[in-house]
């Protein structure tokens, strides 16, 4: 349980910097995937997953609940090989989930000086902590504004100060050059669950993103993502892009 003389945001700032370590010794998994959304083109997609510093190798198993064909288990089978023989393809493949998993270290890494944190109770091991903007918070860059801009909770695993989960929503609102330059619609919001796949290494088991808006007056940036991971395993060390492909074939456990 949370000490008594720890502060929320006492707390928060610990959870901050432990996942800030737990980023400098990553690890990799297998996993399947089930995920609709913008990528998907609206279907669902249940995906055999393999992890690897160059990015990651997706094996399209079934769409809306039925196995490939013949031919479109061929083709994921040309193309997971293609993959595996260009890292610099994989990379460029890969780019749109890195950049997502920068935003979230960068929500992390300015959470304790863009919120106000206050005690919300327990959900089961973790303490439920409610954060909202900072009026005293100058956000210096587009993103930041983004940021600041969301309202949500954040639940913290105890007593390892890691985190369970974290939601956030748009209270308002946020245009850039007066709405000229873009804007990301209120309502917009976002919610990641992660669990601990062994005592030191957590995976991310539900993500929800719904983002709303334009940027430069016509292009849209509007994202929908659901998907949830099952049956992670953690992955040996230095394993090639080879071993990874032929990891894709087999079940997650």
């Amino acid at each position: 349980m949370i000490a008594e003389q720890q502060t929320p945001l006492q707390l928060v700032t610990a959870m901050v910097q432990n996942e800030k370590q737990a980023r400098q010794h990553r690890t990799y998994f297998r996993y399947t995937s089930f995920e609709r959304s913008s990528r998907t083109g609206g279907h669902l997609w249940q995906e055999s997953v393999v992890e690897t510093p160059d990015g990651l190798l997706r094996r399209l198993i079934a769409e809306d609940g039925k196995p490939l064909s013949a031919d479109r288990a061929a083709e994921e089978d040309r193309r997971i090989t293609a993959l595996a023989a260009d890292p610099s393809a994989l990379r460029a493949a890969d780019a749109n989930r890195r950049a997502d998993e920068a935003r979230l270290a960068k929500i992390l890494d300015i959470l304790p000086q863009a919120f106000l944190f206050t005690a919300d109770g327990m959900q089961g091991n973790c303490v439920r902590v409610a954060y909202r903007p900072n009026p005293s918070f100058s956000p210096s860059t587009y993103d930041e504004r983004i940021v600041h801009g969301l309202a949500g909770t954040i639940l913290i695993r105890m007593p390892e100060e890691r985190l369970c989960r974290i939601e956030g929503r748009l209270t308002d609102r946020v245009s850039f050059g007066f709405g000229l330059l873009g804007h990301i619609e209120q309502g917009s919001h976002f919610s990641i669950t992660r669990l601990p796949i062994t005592p030191t290494d957590w995976k991310s088991r539900k993500i929800d993103v719904h983002v709303d808006g334009k940027v430069l007056l016509f292009k849209s940036i509007s994202r929908d993502q659901d998907a949830t991971h099952s049956g992670a395993e953690l992955l040996p060390p230095h394993l090639s892009l080879a071993e990874a492909a032929a990891l894709t074939r087999q079940a997650s456990p």
